[in-house]
């Protein structure tokens, strides 16, 4: 599905929000998930995050967990390196220490105003607090600030 970005307006979004675990008594402090740029320095955790998502929704990517487990350390590096530049980015979620989403994007070699929104995930314990939104978010900031006009979901 593609859709059209909206225009900026105000203030860019936070990078982080608060994550309201419905299960959590009052009084109990609340989780802050942060948003991190995947880089090569965060390729450990990168592959963690990634090759948990591919066990949890196989169907839901392009590449297989037995494919990606067998990925040296220094793919991993370059694999971080390829989605953090002028063209293309990737975030990780964190609650506290540990990372708990993935998102991607990209733009299209032919049409640079065409950003494609790929590898999207949360972790089962973190599903429908918020983070999801987060994240989309995040790349709709960076679509915007590339002049993208769309933003394309890739899925499998």
């Amino acid at each position: 599905p593609n859709s059209r970005l909206p225009t900026a307006a105000g203030s860019p979004r936070q990078w982080s929000a608060e994550v309201v675990d419905r299960k959590i008594p009052p009084g109990i402090p609340k989780r802050m998930v942060i948003l991190k740029p995947i880089t090569p320095s965060s390729a450990s955790s990168f592959n963690d995050v990634r090759l948990r998502a591919l066990l949890d929704t196989p169907l839901a990517f392009g590449s297989t967990y037995s494919k990606e487990s067998q990925s040296s350390d220094a793919d991993w590096k370059a694999r971080a390196a390829q989605w953090n530049s002028d063209r293309s980015t990737g975030y990780l979620a964190w609650d506290g220490e540990n990372p708990c989403g993935i998102v991607a994007c990209f733009l299209d070699a032919d049409d640079p105003k065409t950003a494609r929104l790929i590898s999207m995930w949360v972790a089962p314990t973190h599903r429908q607090l918020g983070v999801g939104r987060l994240l989309v978010d995040q790349i709709i900031d960076w679509a915007q600030s590339h002049n993208a006009q769309t933003l394309s979901l890739m899925v499998n």
